[in-house]
């Protein structure tokens, strides 16, 4: 049996753990072994010191690490060094020295930090009722009798705080304790990926709560339970002027109130504790700096997600985004608010315009930069991506040189079979008429919106809309030839408040197309009924109007006979003798009234003179005044 083991896991820990070896190196004695184990390190370790015993292993964390290193001790003592830490070049000299003389249970070691970092930490024992500051459970200051330890092992669900529980779950009672006043254990306090820089970062994946209660009394028992379910996967830490539970220092670090750093914080009111934002875990994330409310690459991020995400977790990340393209994505995917504050760590990082920077809080095992664009002079392909992405040939072949080695995919599409096309609702109104209803339109277009019936509404009208219409409320100019857009139609609206005939709502029924109309008395007269030739709907709509009834669509069955009417005009006028000689023509006759160059003939047009011109140019001409009709 050796007479110590010393126990060194490490991960990605190349850059510092030469120099702790090398260290080991000169000092090292046939009654010490060295167990390093490599926790999934992305290059793996190479030692090449015969003395060493390097264990590989999928990474686990620092609990694992240490986990394997108990299971492969075999000294009668066991100490912990973390890999970007150093030691005294007489660490094992003193301790095996201290282990021979005294024969110690444990052994307490001082410590500090390394010289010339801006820390500057010393904890020295000089007595054996000397004991580390209350913050300090950490393991490699201690050493143990391996049988002292006997199946004890780091919990696995904890990336922080594991020492803690390891060392409250030891029993010292009845054992003897020695100490070593020297500075033997050198901390490095500014490893960049150590994991107290990782936890603070909110780069690493566990918790810590913090309670803060001024004082605890002996009725609030209920935070043992409390205290000890935190404790199985995390940190727990108790800031109070007083307690008089003292098994609550079984599951947490007890001390006074001081500022601090947590994930999650309980109690009472206070402002010493900072919460951490925590590092999220994503496997695809797909950036893009600013989306609108329509384009090309808004639709790309719709497709994509629609297409994968039942293979993928896919994070859609965005600074601007139009909240109707947040709607239209959030049922698939998580779409998240850049916030430089929180750490993403993802698999994959999708770049989707070439001309947004990389988000500085995202890490990421591969980087795919799309390009969605011919080019243009503006335009390079940033080339600091892993893969670069072209959504067709003819975008690779613009860029030349730049997408030369870049990948062709093109663009998905969604498969969904089309939802229900819209409404195709006209009107031919005068909105600039109070008792045209126009009020009340706006009214049944804001219900549609808020019920969710999808619409255009064409209102032909010789006025604009009023500026609160809604967006799918369009004006057209006034055409004497609308009966064709009312053929078209799913409905002709019609809300005034009286009309003595309403030639639209005839018109509409004549071919086929349903009404929306107001209770009109003309409208029984005419034949329509509520249901079968269209909706009618009250004067004074309610709120709760259910338009969701407009989706089905009537069909309707109308003929308007023109005969009766035809005979009673001719009744009225009388048989008269006929007397029809008009023959239409597309010329009008037109005696000049003041000179003017006839721009159609490119002849001066004189006073008194008669020229024919078309109808609407003659209108022109008598309206500006230059002739009459004759």
């Amino acid at each position: 049996m050796r007479l110590l083991s010393i126990i060194i896991p490490a991960y990605n820990a190349e850059p510092y753990i030469g120099d702790l070896l090398k260290c080991l190196n000169e000092q090292i004695t046939n009654e010490v072994e060295v167990i390093v184990v490599d926790d999934g390190s992305d290059k793996p370790l190479q030692i090449d010191y015969p003395w060493c015993i390097t264990v590989r292993q999928r990474n686990g964390g620092a609990s694992a690490a240490r986990n394997t290193g108990l299971d492969n001790a075999t000294g009668k003592y066991v100490a912990f060094i973390d890999a970007d830490d150093l030691v005294a070049p007489n660490y094992i000299e003193k301790i095996t020295e201290k282990i021979k003389t005294e024969s110690p249970d444990y052994i307490y070691l001082s410590w500090r930090s390394m010289p010339n970092e801006i820390q500057n930490i010393r904890v020295q024992l000089k007595t054996d009722t000397d004991a580390f500051p209350v913050w300090n459970l950490c393991v490699w200051n201690r050493i143990y009798k391996r049988e002292m330890i006997k199946g004890i092992r780091f919990n696995l669900k904890k990336k922080i705080a594991e020492d803690a529980e390891f060392i409250r779950q030891i029993d010292l009672t009845g054992r003897k304790k020695s100490f070593i006043s020297d500075f033997l254990y050198l901390y490095r306090t500014e490893s960049p990926n150590s994991l107290t820089k990782r936890f603070i970062s909110g780069r690493l994946d566990t918790k810590r709560v913090v309670y803060y209660f001024d004082r605890v009394s002996a009725d609030m028992t209920y935070l043992i339970d409390e205290f000890r379910e935190a404790d199985k996967t995390g940190e727990v830490i108790l800031l109070t002027n007083r307690n008089e539970i003292p098994e609550l220092a079984d599951f947490a670090l007890v001390m006074p109130p001081q500022r601090i750093k947590a994930t999650e914080r309980r109690g009472q009111p206070t402002d010493l504790i900072e919460i951490i934002p925590q590092t999220v875990r994503r496997q695809v994330v797909l950036w893009t700096q600013d989306t609108f409310d329509i384009g090309g690459i808004e639709t790309f991020n719709y497709s994509f997600v629609r297409n994968l995400c039942k293979l993928y977790e896919i994070t859609v990340l965005y600074v601007t985004m139009d909240a109707k393209q947040i709607a239209r994505i959030r049922p698939y995917a998580e779409v998240r608010r850049h916030n430089p504050k929180i750490h993403i760590e993802c698999d994959v990082l999708i770049v989707n315009r070439i001309i947004d920077p990389l988000p500085e809080n995202v890490t990421a095992k591969r980087t795919i930069q799309m390009v969605h664009a011919v080019k243009h002079i503006t335009l390079s392909v940033p080339q600091d991506k892993d893969i670069i992405v072209s959504v067709s040939q003819a975008v690779k072949d613009s860029f030349g040189e730049e997408t030369k080695d870049s990948k062709v995919i093109r663009n998905m599409l969604c498969t969904d079979k089309p939802t229900r096309k819209p409404l195709m609702l006209i009107s031919a109104t005068r909105t600039d008429t109070v008792n045209k209803g126009t009020q009340r339109m706006l009214k049944l277009a804001r219900l549609m919106d808020e019920q969710g019936v999808n619409y255009i509404w064409l209102v032909f009208t010789n006025r604009d809309l009023p500026a609160d219409a809604p967006p799918k409320m369009t004006r057209l100019q006034p055409t004497l030839d609308i009966l064709p857009f009312i053929a078209k139609a799913d409905y002709l609206v019609q809300l005034s408040d009286g009309e003595a005939f309403c030639y639209s709502i005839v018109e509409a029924w004549n071919v086929s197309t349903p009404t929306i109309t107001t209770p009109l008395p003309v409208i029984d007269e005419l034949g329509g009924k509520d249901g079968e030739t269209g909706y009618i709907v009250p004067f004074d709509i309610p709120d709760d109007y259910d338009t969701t009834k407009f989706l089905k669509i009537p069909k309707v069955k109308y003929e308007y006979d023109n005969s009766e009417s035809i005979q009673r005009w001719c009744d009225l006028l009388g048989n008269l003798e006929s007397r029809h000689k008009y023959i239409a023509s597309d010329k009008v006759a037109i005696q000049v009234t003041r000179e003017f160059f006839d721009m159609e003939k490119q002849t001066q047009a004189r006073v008194g003179t008669i020229v024919e011109v078309s109808p609407e140019r003659a209108e022109k001409i008598i309206a500006a005044g230059y002739g009459v009709e004759v």
